[in-house]
């Protein structure tokens, strides 16, 4: 006729085995065999506030396959530099060396800076200079696992795979941009 557990929820039931009835035994068994938790999945992105020079930033570690998207609506705009002879140089094109786009998202209020990974190889770039963008639209994906251009051009020591600034606008006041990647 079967068993009935009553208070308990299907979950409950996973790694539950019935016993055998036993002659002579007054009842069923039932054996709970606990089952392990699953692993939870590390968050895609982590974040952890960042001083230099002054100023305060946040550093975000990025799983790869992660695309970032805008915390507010405003106006894009995409600038990539290069490393040369220990000069940061805007413009340049030389295929022999890293590109890193710095995406700048300014709303009505406010200004935000990223400061990203190499293009192509860890990051891709997933708007157009000057386009107008509102909460939620794709800013940029990363695809590997290497560092901002702040440890190219800067300090070698960040290793996180962006480097994030948020401003008042017109004022320039230093923001706290954590709350936006919660």
């Amino acid at each position: 006729p079967g068993i009935r557990l009553r208070g308990l929820r299907h979950r409950d039931l996973l790694g539950v085995t019935v016993g055998h009835t036993l002659p002579g035994s007054p009842r069923n068994r039932v054996n709970f065999t606990p089952t392990p938790a699953p692993t939870p999945a590390a968050p895609a992105i982590a974040s952890q506030p960042y001083a230099n020079g002054g100023r305060s930033y946040l550093a975000l570690s990025v799983r790869p396959n992660t695309t970032l998207s805008t915390p507010f609506a405003g106006r894009v705009q995409v600038l990539v530099y290069q490393l040369i002879d220990n000069d940061i140089r805007l413009g340049t094109n030389d295929r022999t060396r890293p590109f890193y786009p710095y995406l700048t998202l300014a709303g009505p209020d406010r200004r935000m800076i990223y400061r990203l990974p190499a293009q192509t190889t860890n990051s891709v770039v997933l708007v157009n200079d000057g386009q107008t963008v509102d909460v939620g639209d794709a800013l940029f994906r990363v695809v590997g696992t290497g560092p901002t251009s702040w440890n190219a051009f800067y300090d070698s020591t960040m290793q996180a795979q962006v480097l994030v600034s948020l401003a008042a606008v017109p004022s320039g006041r230093e923001l706290d941009p954590a709350p936006l990647f919660r």
